[in-house]
């Protein structure tokens, strides 16, 4: 027998001597491609080895071998080829049941060529059974082993026969597409052409990109300077469904799983293209704010012109306005303003009623401490006035004219227009002429203090506050006038504390989140396990670091809008301000009052909100998905609580209060991710939660923050119902109506939310955005019921509002991917690129959402435009 290569025969040579000694019988056979070997024995005393020379350009050999040997004493089978081997078993227990036949592809790279380009490959067969088994054994071409682009390639793929494709790489980038009607778990990897091929089940996942797949996965291949020239395609069956999916629908594991797989090689993303995406999405947010930023910047409603027949009247009868705003002496110092003579006998009685027996220790030391002030303060004036005798007289003249005009001025101001400035605080800086001063009293030469502001009585004023609180807001008619007694500076400081806690909590808040997103980034890159992030797989543009920059880079239309917003914002607050210091008289007493604290959160919760959903697609996953809504959280209440503003300026919760709830609210997000779906009393509890809490906050709501929610809330409503007369028709029917709707609303979703699963994370949003859209909705409704008028600016607002969460609401609904599946389940319903061949369908919703947002906020700032030139005394509150 002659060889070609020396190899063999040393290797006979080693055989013939064992099979002297062990008895082993060495037949050595040629095998050609395509041939057959079927019905052959061997046995323990038998071994066979098969030699087959092949043209192995541009192509791979499959080698399929077959067996009725048991599992105890199975065939082994070495698989040579010049640079590696092969190791196999017959029959296969991996699957989970006894397989008798396996089929490999053999790597190329593992394959020297002689002169001629010939190829030798050998196939050494064994087994220790002594009684003879038979084997079958073939060894074929693998037909279309290179890929194209732009061309389909089908194959049949089980576990126990794995499939590899090679491509050449001629551009950066590449997506490789899979597609099967066969729901069978499968695992797809991308790998460098090298030896050995990580083909098996578990093996798959030490090289390369790879995910699990039913049937759809796309894995995008980034290939910068084409480093790499040719690539692997690898598709590998699973034993079982276990880790693909949850759903009865997948297969089970049992039966015949064999798979057929079209394999789709398309060309990728052009970086040149998707800079020049990225340009256009700037410039059309460019053009936003050239178009929208100036028009609602320098359309200004508080303006000299738009007041022009106010401020006319005022400047004719300023006079009037000055000495009719004399007669109420109010302090800087006081919160509230009792001048009124009605309500002023109304918190007598009130306070008469209360049975004040009992002054602790407390009370006496401040009473002490106050009358202490007085008496120092009078003893300044006095020193004061004694050094300068001449100004005594000039102020006992000022206030004997002051007297006179109050004594012809106070019937005229029981009624009208000036019986309502006397209810406003802020008129004490209308003029010179309302500076207040003590009384001097010249016979006695000493200074008698009889400034409202600083006197003895200052010591209820909180008590007062409280009567009046109870007298106002119990009114049958409310207006807004009776709700804005509060200082307006005072009312600002207190507000501007929501946007410094804001940036607070966000800048401790979002580092962290940053930290971990980047690690998740940093590990998907390492690992190549593309499970652990649920992309829309078919529109996947890489930059960087990052897998998905386009999916990070469509949010930044919540920051450059939020930012529009505070300068907006800014704008506004700037011009209101300077309005209210020039005609105090007229911003006090005429139209909605204007607080912008809660604006400025707004708008920095919007550009938070785009941070954070930026650092949730750096990685999007079940556990992260919480980065992505607790901005929505704190922008829905905060958006909540500013429409309710509008009606009660002096009613608002602290911002403390807030952010803690919110904080709450996070806390059990975090427990839903975890519990929400496998613990019933969890469930049980938080809709309990949820029902109670609403039906304790509508009660605060109906009786305006009377009682103040707290211990003592339903022991105070049990002593209202108690003193109402008649509880068949209530003092406030239409606040009623409105919160038996908004706990109708809350009642049923929080039986939706136990019929139907829902994640918890979705149940808060939909939750606090659902009562903000609905008391949305009541406020527009009002408005149309009470004949406001609506600005051309908010209707136009409006529209445009309208239209975008239309479109926003369309591309939402629209499934791209369901990280509350498994991945392979989720891959089922990523889709192609629709915008710019960069942005897919949940860029879209990032756009229009930011822009729909963004409008809600403008309405919301210019919702009362129409009424500014109201009196505040014909302002309903709803």
């Amino acid at each position: 027998m002659k060889f070609l290569h020396p190899l063999p025969l040393i290797l006979l040579v080693k055989l013939a001597i064992f099979s002297v000694i062990d008895g082993i019988t060495v037949r050595v056979s040629n095998l050609t491609i395509g041939q057959q070997v079927s019905n052959v024995s061997i046995s323990s005393n038998s071994e066979d080895i098969y030699r087959i020379v092949y043209n192995s350009s541009n192509t791979t050999l499959n080698v399929f071998a077959s067996t009725d040997a048991t599992v105890d004493l199975p065939l082994l089978i070495v698989i040579r080829q010049e640079k590696g081997l092969i190791s196999l078993q017959l029959p296969n227990k991996e699957t989970g049941r006894t397989v008798q036949n396996v089929s490999r592809i053999l790597c190329p790279a593992y394959v020297s060529r002689d002169s001629f380009g010939l190829s030798t490959l050998y196939i050494d067969l064994y087994t220790s059974s002594v009684a003879n088994i038979s084997y079958f054994l073939k060894v074929s071409y693998f037909s279309s082993f290179i890929l194209t682009e732009n061309k389909k390639i089908t194959t049949v793929v089980s576990p126990f026969a794995p499939v590899f494709f090679k491509y050449d790489m001629k551009t950066e980038s590449s997506l490789v597409k899979f597609t099967s009607t066969d729901r069978i778990c499968t695992t797809v990897s991308v790998q460098r052409m090298m030896c050995p091929v990580f083909d098996l089940k578990h093996t798959i996942d030490f090289a390369g990109q790879y995910q699990t797949m039913t049937s759809l996965a796309a894995i995008s291949v980034d290939n910068p300077n084409l480093i790499y020239k040719s690539m692997y395609v690898v598709v590998s069956v699973h034993p079982t469904d276990r880790e693909c999916c949850d759903s009865p629908n997948c297969t089970q594991g049992s039966g015949h799983r064999i798979k057929n797989v079209t394999i789709e090689l398309k060309p990728g993303y052009n970086h040149m293209n998707v800079n020049l995406s990225y340009a256009i999405t700037l410039s059309v947010f460019l053009a936003i704010y050239v178009v929208i930023c100036p028009f609602l910047c320098f359309v200004e409603p508080y303006c000299e012109k738009n007041l022009k027949s106010l401020i006319d009247e005022y400047k004719l009868n300023q006079t009037t306005f000055t000495v009719s705003s004399a007669v109420t002496p109010t302090s800087n110092n006081r919160i509230y303003d009792f001048s009124d003579q009605i309500l002023q006998v109304k918190i007598e009685k009130l306070n008469e009623a209360k049975k004040i027996t009992k002054l602790n220790l407390k009370s006496n030391e401040k009473l002490l401490a106050i009358q202490t002030t007085q008496a120092n303060t009078s003893q300044s004036y006095a020193s004061h006035f004694r050094k300068n005798p001449n100004m005594i007289k000039k102020q006992t003249s000022r206030v004997e004219n002051q007297n006179s005009i109050n004594s012809e001025t106070t019937p005229s101001t029981q009624n009208g227009t000036d019986s309502d400035y006397l209810h406003d605080d802020n008129l004490n800086t209308t003029s010179s002429n309302l500076t207040y001063t003590p009384t001097i009293n010249v016979e006695n030469n000493h200074l008698v203090n009889e400034d409202h502001s600083f006197s003895s009585s200052e010591y209820d004023k909180i008590e007062n506050a409280e009567a009046y609180k109870q007298v106002v807001r119990n009114k049958p008619n409310l207006k807004v006038h009776d709700l804005a007694r509060k200082q307006p500076k005072l009312l600002d400081r207190k507000i501007m504390n929501y946007p410094r806690l804001i940036i607070a909590i966000a800048t401790f808040y979002v580092l962290p989140v940053v930290q971990l997103v980047l690690l998740h980034q940093t590990q998907l890159t390492k690992s190549g396990n593309e499970d652990s992030c649920f992309f829309n797989f078919l529109c996947m543009v890489k930059s960087g670091p990052f897998a998905a920059f386009n999916n990070i880079f469509s949010n930044v239309g919540y920051i450059l809008l939020g930012i529009m917003f505070i300068i907006v914002v800014k704008k506004r607050s700037y011009s209101y301000t300077y309005m209210r210091k020039k005609y105090p008289y007229i911003m006090s007493t005429h139209g909605v009052p204007q607080h912008f604290g809660l604006f400025y959160t707004m708008g920095i919760g919007l550009v938070m909100e785009g941070i954070l959903s930026a650092a949730y697609h750096v990685c999007p996953s079940f556990n992260n998905f919480q980065f992505d809504t607790s901005f929505m959280y704190i922008t829905g209440v905060v958006s909540t609580i500013k429409l309710y503003q509008c009606r009660h300026p002096d009613i608002h919760p602290s911002s403390q209060k807030v952010f803690l709830f919110l904080a709450l609210c996070i806390l059990l997000n975090v427990v839903g991710v975890f519990y929400g779906k496998v613990n019933a009393w969890f469930v049980i509890g938080y809709t309990i939660g949820h029902v109670v809490f609403f039906f304790i906050l509508s009660i605060v709501i109906y009786y305006m923050k009377q009682p103040k929610l707290g211990m003592s809330t339903f022991k105070t409503m049990a002593q209202k119902f108690k003193e109402e007369k008649n509880l068949s028709q209530p003092v406030h029917i239409d606040r009623l109506i409105m919160l038996i709707i908004a706990n109708v609303f809350n009642i049923g979703v929080a039986i939706y939310a136990n019929l139907v699963p829902m994640q918890f994370s979705s149940y808060l949003i939909f939750v606090l955005l659902g009562n903000f859209n609905m008391y949305f909705l009541m406020y527009l409704i009002n408005k149309v019921i009470k004949r406001e008028r609506f600005h051309v600016i908010t209707i136009l607002n409006l529209v445009i509002t309208t239209l975008a969460w239309i479109a926003a609401m369309y591309f939402y609904n629209i499934e791209i991917k369901q990280w509350e599946k498994k991945p392979a389940e989720s891959r089922e319903s990523n889709k192609a690129c629709i915008l710019l061949n960069v942005y897919d369908h949940h860029d879209a919703w990032h756009f229009l959402s930011a822009l729909s947002m963004f409008m809600t906020f403008v309405v919301i700032l210019t919702l009362d435009d129409g009424i500014i030139s109201k009196k505040r005394n014909e302002i309903s509150v709803f």
